[in-house]
């Protein structure tokens, strides 16, 4: 859709015109899967879930449309859940981290304390 629109004439003897095109997109976004969401070890899982408790309605095209929709709905919901998990997860490691840091500026840490150290680097890796 398209819209002209005219701006006032001021010292011109002519009204400049703009033509303001916008291409709006209803379509729907696009479902995008990574493959590193598929070596996580629930993937499956939800994917499976998800078609064993589809039950659909209709014609066969139409429940292959739902059972997308169904999966895509439980798959987001799994994404976003394990997104939660893993930021919680990192911001516990790192406060652990500082703590430790802040020991090891006073004083020396054990070995136990180095270990743990050690280990939540790796895991924020």
């Amino acid at each position: 859709m398209a819209c002209l629109r005219a701006l006032p004439r001021f010292i011109s003897d002519h009204c400049p015109l703009i033509l303001i095109c916008s291409n709006k997109n209803f379509s729907p976004k696009p479902f995008r899967v990574f493959n590193s969401w598929m070596d996580r070890k629930d993937f499956d899982k939800v994917i499976r879930k998800a078609c064993n408790n589809f039950i659909g309605v209709g014609d066969p095209d139409v429940k292959l449309l739902q059972k997308f929709k169904k999966i895509r709905g439980d798959f987001k919901k799994w994404k976003n859940e394990t997104l939660v998990k893993e930021g919680e997860k990192e911001r516990n490691l790192k406060e652990e981290l500082e703590k430790l840091e802040e020991w090891a500026e006073a004083r020396e840490l054990s070995e136990e304390e180095e270990w743990i150290k050690s280990e939540c680097v790796k895991e924020l890796k």
